[in-house]
């Protein structure tokens, strides 16, 4: 038995980054009817959802990608459901669709030149559609959209003949508005509150929202909630729920759940300040919507639900407050990915210890006494998957939760989590809110009574704060940092919680760890040794991700697909676009990490410069480590053009015009030394 819940949560947190990116809105319509706990095969179902969802999204650049689910046909115990995935995209003529699922073709040569093919993925989700049982079809308009359509036979599971809440009646008797500018959006909204049983009527601005409202308190039937979208036209919804609260039409103004496809702490990094309401983040499922409502309504009776939050447990706080004094053991080759791990599960008042390999964390696991592992699955030596299952051996460890994290979102990967012994699944780049609703999941709370929670590393961020300029201020350093071509300094900081210290030390370690990375891929692709450019590849993609730079990070993906899918055909082509993007992103990051670096003394930078001399003059590859060192040191900016010329002659090792160049830089610096003398 599966949740269909679970499966479009997942759903939603694997596409979130590539819908982020763009102006393109996710919306899961589930109407009343359908089924929640089902049986069948959830990896299958899921991969289909996940190709059709990502190929929405490659062909939609604004607009709304809406999957919808209904029930087809229904007898005793078993069920058809007619799965939807509908875009706003390109769209596609009568000639491409008709070989639209043939394996390895792509519908168009000019298409896949910009937006990098479609055919395997869609042949791929065929032959799975067809496996369970099922059909697929697809329709399509040019300069409109596609809907590609499947059906499924399923099982429908025995619930356990659950109680309705208490509380059932009193939802029905709710009048509930839906205000967003999205009409599928506002439709999926008003179908799930129509399956609770609950009357709701929609508009599509904030301007009419408030008109409405007023006009029902004048009729006597006032609305009880508001659920109001975050980026409309004219009054967003911040201002519209300011001006509703403001107004002295409503002596007892309705509960508010603002939904928002960014998290809360996004919305506040943009908007400095949010009223005081409730939150969804998008896409919005039936059992988040029904637990939000029942929160509101009845908070005594109701489970806080993943994916929402509240002003008594604003964003991830609530759960980090429920992991005080619990032992993490995180496992993580790439000291990158460990520094953003650290970084999210440090507002909880947990003890972490860290492994970098699959055979330490096993002994710190013998030795130690651990509440959850987090463990990554591709790692140098002993991987993810033989580290959990040397774990399941040892008694103390036989019951831990292991959670999974991994950059691949294939159906096939977290089967292979689930049989190594792992209890759940993670998808990098790593959603902070998700990490700690997962820890919340596994970690039973009887298990930490009575523990001492340790001081926590960095202070949450707080809902509302008294000080609206240093919040304003906060919210500015994003678009004030140097442009950098291809990173988005917005998707940037919001991934970093809204904490521009953070964002620094993302910045320093994304250097320090990728430095290299472009001459090893030139090594590897000048000795046909693909094996370390798969890994690197695979690092990338999330590493980059989290520094906003989504462009690099597609690439990275795309290259790691093609090398594990073995089409080594395509490598000469992806390696060297993906080197290029590399080395631009690392110029820029080198520029703005100059800028924000600490000055150091002249000797400081001077010991530096002799080693990188001597690596150099010896054809020393750790002529790489301590360049990167040297670009963090050196806090002028003005050698930041002569700091990217030696960068670019150690990546194509040529190491004298690499001395040549710090020939320069080392006049330059002590000539700045005797100045500031």
């Amino acid at each position: 038995p599966f949740d269909l819940d679970d499966m479009l949560e997942h759903l939603s947190s694997i596409t979130a980054i590539k819908t982020d990116a763009k102006r393109v809105e996710l919306v899961f319509c589930v109407p009343r009817g359908v089924p929640g706990r089902l049986v069948g095969d959830p990896l299958r179902l899921g991969q289909v959802l996940i190709n059709l969802t990502n190929n929405a999204v490659k062909f939609t650049e604004e607009g709304e990608i809406v999957v919808a689910v209904e029930v087809a046909e229904r007898e005793a115990g078993r069920v058809v459901l007619r799965f939807s995935v509908s875009d706003t995209g390109i769209g596609m003529d009568a000639e491409q669709l008709a070989r639209l699922f043939q394996s390895f073709t792509q519908a168009d040569n000019s298409i896949t030149r910009k937006y990098g093919g479609t055919g395997l993925g869609l042949s791929i989700s065929k032959q799975l559609v067809e496996l369970m049982g099922g059909t697929i079809a697809v329709t399509s308009t040019p300069g409109v959209g596609s809907r590609f359509t499947f059906t499924v036979p399923l099982g429908i599971a025995d619930a356990g003949a659950a109680p309705a809440p208490a509380a059932a009646g009193q939802l029905q008797r709710m009048r509930v508005m839906v205000v967003d500018d999205s009409p599928g959006a506002r439709d999926a909204l008003v179908e799930m509150l129509d399956g609770f049983g609950i009357h709701a009527d929609a508009v599509a601005s904030g301007e009419e929202s408030l008109a409405r409202l007023a006009q029902a308190v004048q009729d006597g039937a006032p609305y009880q909630v508001v659920l109001m979208d975050y980026m409309m036209p004219g009054w967003d919804g911040v201002e519209t729920i300011r001006r509703i609260r403001a107004d002295a039409r409503f002596a007892a103004p309705p509960a508010i759940l603002m939904v928002s496809a960014c998290t809360r702490e996004g919305v506040l990094q943009q908007e400095g300040e949010l009223p005081q309401c409730g939150f969804l983040t998008k896409p919005v499922g039936p059992a988040l919507l029904y637990d939000s409502l029942l929160q509101v309504l009845r908070p005594d009776l109701a489970v806080p639900a993943a994916g929402a939050a509240f002003p008594s447990a604003p964003g991830a706080q609530g759960d980090a407050e429920r992991l005080a004094g619990a032992r993490i053991l995180l496992v993580d080759d790439n000291a990158n990915n460990r520094e953003v791990a650290l970084d999210f599960l440090a507002v909880a008042r947990m003890r972490v210890d860290v492994a970098t390999g699959g055979q330490e964390a096993v002994q710190m696991a013998r030795d130690g006494d651990y509440d959850l592992v987090l463990m990554d699955i591709q790692m140098h030596g002993m991987d993810g998957y033989t580290a959990t299952r040397a774990l399941r051996v040892l008694p103390r460890c036989a019951r831990v939760p292991v959670i999974a994290m991994t950059a691949h979102a294939m159906a096939g990967d977290r089967e292979k989590s689930l049989a190594a012994g792992m209890n759940d699944h993670i998808v990098k780049p790593i959603d902070p809110d998700l990490l700690l609703r997962t820890l919340v999941k596994w970690i039973p709370p009887q298990r930490l009574e009575g523990r001492v929670a340790v001081p926590p590393l960095v202070q949450p961020v707080q809902p509302t704060q008294p000080d609206l300029p240093v919040r304003r201020a906060a919210a500015a350093t994003a678009p004030s940092l140097p442009a950098v071509h291809g990173i988005d300094w917005h998707r940037a900081l919001t991934n970093a919680g809204g904490q521009a210290q953070r964002l620094r030390r993302r910045i320093a370690s994304f250097l320090q760890e990728y430095a290299p990375a472009p001459r090893q891929m030139r090594d590897a692709l000048a000795h046909g040794d693909y094996a370390p450019l798969q890994t690197l590849a695979h690092n990338l993609k999330s590493g980059a991700a989290y520094i906003g730079a989504t462009p690099l990070a597609t690439l990275a993906g795309t290259l790691e697909q093609e090398l594990r899918a073995g089409r080594n055909e395509r490598i000469a082509v992806l390696a060297p676009d993906l080197i290029v993007a590399l080395d631009g992103v690392l110029a820029g990051l080198a520029r703005i990490d100059a800028v924000q670096a600490p000055a150091v003394s002249g000797l400081d930078a001077g010991a530096v410069m002799a080693r990188l001399r001597g690596f150099l003059e010896t054809d020393d590859a750790r002529a790489e480590d301590a360049l990167a060192e040297l670009q963090g040191v050196l806090a002028d900016p003005c050698h930041a053009p002569v700091l990217a010329a030696i960068r670019a002659a150690v990546d194509e090792i040529e190491y004298e015009r690499a001395l040549t160049h710090l020939d320069v830089l080392e006049r330059a610096v002590d000539k700045q030394a005797e100045a500031a003398s």
